[in-house]
C-alpha cells in the first residue's frame, strides 16, 4: 500500500484529497495512522518521466494538504508497505518514537531559506588588452582579481556570521547542500511565529547583503522527521 504520511488519530474524521492515482484511505490503530492510496500502481507511475514527475507533484499536494490538517511525519515519495497489517504492526513497533515526534512538530512547519550571491557590479576599469599594453595591463588584472577575492572572502564571512545567528536564534536548524553556488537552509519555526521569522529576515538581509535572501514556506516538516 502506498503510503504518503504518518499522523496521530484525528479527533474528527480527515478530509482526504484526491491521491496520486485515485482514493485515499486512512489506516490506524486508535492511536496512530497512515493515509494511504490503496489502489496505487507503482509501476503506472514510473511508465515515463512525465508521470513520474507528475506523481512526484501529487505526492507533495497530498502531504501540503494533510499537513493543513494535522501534524505528521511525511514520507517519501514511493514508500510502500505490503498491506494493513503490515502498516499496523509498523506503528506499534514505532509508537513511542513516532509519539514523540509528532508532539514535537505540532504547530510546527518547515520554512526554507534560500541564499544567492549577489554578483558585484561589472568593473567600469577592466583592463582590455588592445587598450592597456605590457606592465600596466598586468597591474590592472591584479587589481580586479584582489576586488574579486575581497568580495568573495567578505561574502563566506557574511555566510558565516549568518549561520551562526540563525542557529542561535531558531535552534531547529537544517543546513542543507550546497548547489550551484547556492545555499538552501530549513527551519523548523512555530507557526505562530512566521510573521517574526518573516521580519528577522529582513534584519539578516541588511547585514548579509552581498546575499539575496528568500524566505518560502511553509510546507510539512520534511528535514525534521529525525530528531536532529
Amino acid at each position: 500500500m502506498y503510503t504518503f504520511a504518518f499522523l496521530p488519530e484525528p479527533p474528527e474524521p480527515l478530509t482526504l484529497p484526491q491521491g496520486i492515482q485515485g482514493d485515499l484511505l486512512w489506516v490506524g490503530d486508535g492511536v496512530l495512522g497512515a493515509v494511504v492510496e490503496p489502489n496505487f500502481s507503482w509501476e503506472q507511475a514510473q511508465i515515463n518521466d512525465r508521470a513520474l514527475m507528475e506523481s512526484v507533484l501529487a505526492h507533495d499536494r497530498v502531504m501540503a494538504e494533510l499537513f493543513a490538517q494535522s501534524a505528521l511525519l511525511p514520507l517519501q515519495f514511493g514508500t510502500r508497505f505490503v498491506d494493513r497489517a503490515s502498516i499496523i504492526q509498523h506503528l506499534e513497533q514505532q509508537r513511542d518514537f513516532y509519539g514523540q515526534r509528532l508532539n514535537f512538530l505540532s504547530g510546527k512547519g518547515e520554512f526554507t531559506l534560500k541564499l544567492s550571491p549577489l554578483e558585484g557590479e561589472e568593473n567600469p576599469t577592466t583592463p582590455k588588452s588592445d587598450v592597456l599594453k605590457g606592465r600596466e595591463y598586468f597591474l590592472a588584472k591584479k587589481q580586479q582579481y584582489e576586488v574579486a577575492h575581497q568580495r568573495q572572502q567578505q561574502q563566506q564571512q557574511q555566510l558565516q556570521d549568518l549561520r551562526a545567528t540563525v542557529g542561535r536564534v531558531y535552534p531547529d536548524f537544517h543546513p542543507g547542500e550546497e548547489a550551484e553556488g547556492q545555499q538552501r537552509w530549513f527551519l523548523l519555526v512555530g507557526l505562530r511565529r512566521s510573521q517574526h521569522l518573516q521580519k528577522q529576515v529582513q534584519q539578516w538581509q541588511t547585514t548579509a547583503d552581498l546575499w539575496q535572501l528568500t524566505l518560502t514556506g511553509p510546507l510539512p516538516p520534511y528535514h525534521f522527521v529525525q530528531p536532529s
